[in-house]
């Protein structure tokens, strides 16, 4: 396990840790993802990068393949990319994004195992919500 949570870092730079399991980089200055980082960890069950400015998941996501957990709260996440590759994510957090089309639900069908899902205070959230149109 590596907690790297609240410590101004600002790449995703890691050596290569192929015994890695949970990863935290909550809470710091993330604005881009570093694709070297989805090969050195690619034993990960649980990622937590939640509260940064990352944008959508990149292709190399995919190579994640024994993924449990993804905390991505409060990123600059636009849409829910379908990762089929990602068959054992059971516990997906994407609250606080930017997700504005309600259609990108429909991508969170291909990830067969999931359990939970927080899509909560995401601009999608009030549409077609006719008491909301009313406010």
């Amino acid at each position: 396990e590596l907690w790297l949570g609240k410590n101004k870092i600002g790449s995703m730079a890691l050596p290569p840790m192929p015994a890695l399991r949970h990863l935290s980089l909550q809470n710091n200055r993330l604005d881009v993802w570093d694709g070297s980082l989805f090969h050195n960890v690619s034993g990960l069950t649980h990622f937590y990068v939640g509260h940064n400015n990352l944008p959508d998941l990149p292709d190399e996501f995919a190579l994640l393949t024994k993924l449990v957990e993804v905390d991505l709260v409060k990123n600059a996440i636009t849409r829910i990319r379908p990762v089929p590759e990602l068959a054992c994510l059971q516990e997906l957090w994407l609250n606080d994004n930017q997700i504005t089309d309600l259609e990108e639900v429909r991508n969170l069908a291909s990830f067969p195992a999931l359990k939970t899902i927080y899509l909560e205070r995401n601009p999608m959230q009030c549409l077609g919500d006719k008491d909301a149109e009313a406010r």
